[in-house]
């Protein structure tokens, strides 16, 4: 087997790019680059992919993506913030001593502004800028960070009312005893805001964080959460179930390191922070997403020689596992001014702005999360329904079905989420199982739903078989997938053949030979048990002598 391929980054040689997706503008980078980018809070992308190779290391499950919007022309800097929903982009950048919203409802076509927030007097610098926008009720969270020379900068909360145009709940987070801030932070949680901030004057101080009930006019007593993680940076947070998320990056001694702990809601209980790397830039921020599975995504600047990578790591409550890094080359090409990342679903978007080249965006795009919410009803024929997937790149759904103890076939497809069987209604004597499966628009597939099944079935349709032989050869997605330590891989073969499935290393080194042997036709299900192996990627090759096929697989331990 062939060594994976690395993917090698493509560095633009002009300073304006443009992408159009049928005439439709998506990006236009501009020249040299002034201003402030701190925090992207929702990549929204409705519709196709464009590829842009990247130097993506120890993580060929990483696909990239150019897109974005030119929000305002005049200005030479990109969205500071970026929130919404698959309806509605806000887009908040700062120009001269103003902080503007702007909106689009067209994605991404058309940008007219909303309105805008003046810097407070005397104020001509921005620490930062990240916002919330809560769907169905028409409010946008926005924090900010805003100074002059010899005065402490300071961290404001407002709320804008998109229906009625007006900011509302206008109040100062550091209006506490000796308190100013920078680099802040939002995330919501049932009921509460969470806000975070650097106390700084420098480079490094302490992260602090404040909340308040969304029915109250009164923040807490903030709270130190860098004692443990070392003198603060930047931070970032989100919540996932009953945790805030915190991600420092600090200063240890001579060191740079990145920690990330986690703080119950309730109790107020904190975790020990784990080191995630010490090679972290510190004029850059930190960013952690929560994807819709549940996992969550770091994001940081890493130092390697004589270039600076973007590097990811994602954790699946238990284990951090490094994913891999972007590289953005040598100086000048590689001086970031700024970036900032955003989750839709299960993708990560990113974006990058360099000193000399402008703006530009990329995307992971990671398998869909799996359908969930499925059942069968037979009140108009056999249908199967499903909950809609989080992410905004979904191209269809995969509908499979089986009879008996026959192997499972894709029946249809649909970018609804419901499915009529076009093959069978009631009144027989057969058992139909059912699965479903999402696709996005880079054919990335999530993993089977749970199966429902209904009874007392019979061909709708005359000439239509309940096959219970396989018809082709076959090497379906193992699952679950990611792992931990042990994953069922299924295939399928026609007629009797000499078959061999084996697993590989992500460099391209044999691991295990799970079936060598000849075997009839059929379909076949194995169990691959990786107790002995580390996390990582691996793949798994069917070979019949006829044709071979491969698959990737995720081991997190």
């Amino acid at each position: 087997m062939k060594k994976i391929q690395w993917l090698l980054l493509s560095l633009f040689s002009i300073c304006v790019v443009v992408l159009s997706d049928e005439g439709q503008t998506l990006i236009t980078t501009n020249g040299q680059f002034s201003g402030c980018i701190r925090h992207l809070s929702h990549f929204i992308n409705r519709h196709k992919a464009y590829h842009l190779s990247l130097d993506v290391i120890n993580a060929s499950n990483l696909k990239a993506t150019i897109g974005g919007v030119e929000i305002d022309n005049n200005v030479l800097l990109a969205a500071t913030a970026m929130t919404g929903d698959d309806n509605r982009v806000l887009a908040l950048y700062c120009k001269g001593t103003k902080i503007y919203v702007k909106q689009s409802v067209d994605n991404g076509l058309n940008w007219p502004t909303l309105s805008s927030i003046d810097f407070p007097t005397g104020d001509d610098a921005v620490y930062g800028i990240d916002a919330v926008y809560i769907p169905g009720t028409i409010l946008l969270h926005v924090v900010y960070s805003t100074g002059h020379s010899g005065v402490d900068p300071e961290v404001y909360f407002k709320t804008y009312n998109i229906s009625t145009n007006t900011w509302v709940n206008e109040q100062t987070i550091t209006d506490e005893s000796n308190m100013y801030g920078k680099y802040p932070s939002i995330a919501l949680s049932n009921g509460k805001i969470h806000v975070s901030f650097t106390k700084a004057q420098g480079e490094f101080g302490e992260t602090r964080v404040r909340e308040r009930f969304n029915n109250s006019s009164i923040w807490d007593i903030s709270y130190d959460v860098s004692a443990l993680a070392g003198s603060s940076g930047t931070a970032s947070i989100t919540v996932v179930g009953d945790y805030l998320n915190i991600l420092v990056n600090g200063q240890s001694g001579s060191e740079i390191q990145v920690h990330h702990l986690k703080r119950h809601i309730s109790t107020g209980i904190q975790t020990t922070p784990i080191q995630l790397s010490n090679r972290s830039i510190s004029q850059q921020p930190v960013k952690i997403v929560k994807l819709a599975n549940g996992y969550v995504v770091a994001v940081f600047t890493e130092n390697f020689g004589n270039r600076e990578n973007l590097s990811f790591f994602t954790f699946d409550g238990a284990l951090w596992v490094y994913i891999g890094s972007v590289a953005w080359g040598p100086p000048p090409d590689g001086d970031i001014v700024g970036w900032a990342v955003c989750a839709n679903g299960n993708d990560v978007g990113y974006f990058r702005v360099h000193r000399s080249c402008g703006q530009g965006f990329g995307k992971l795009d990671w398998y869909p999360v799996t359908p969930n919410n499925v059942s069968v009803s037979t009140s108009s024929g056999i249908q199967v329904q499903w909950s809609s997937n989080p992410e905004l790149d979904i191209q269809l759904y995969e509908v499979w079905r089986k009879t008996g103890s026959s192997y499972y076939n894709l029946v249809g497809s649909t970018t609804a989420t419901t499915f009529v069987d076009p093959d069978f209604s009631l009144g027989g004597h057969t058992t139909l199982y059912y699965k479903v499966r999402a696709k996005d628009y880079r054919s990335n597939t999530s993993e089977y739903s749970s199966v429902v099944s209904v009874n007392n079935a019979a061909p709708y349709k005359r000439g239509v078989e309940i096959i219970q032989t396989p018809t082709e050869i076959a090497l379906l997605q193992n699952y679950p997938n990611p792992f931990n330590p042990s994953t069922n891989i299924e295939y399928s073969i026609p007629e009797q053949s000499n078959v061999t499935i084996k697993v590989f290393d992500q460099m391209g080194r044999e691991v295990v030979s799970l079936v060598n042997k000849d075997q009839p036709s059929g379909f076949y299900s194995i169990t691959f048990d990786a107790s002995k192996l580390a996390s990582g990627i691996y793949f798994y090759t069917i070979n019949t002598g006829k044709i071979s096929a491969t698959k990737k697989m995720i081991l997190m331990r």
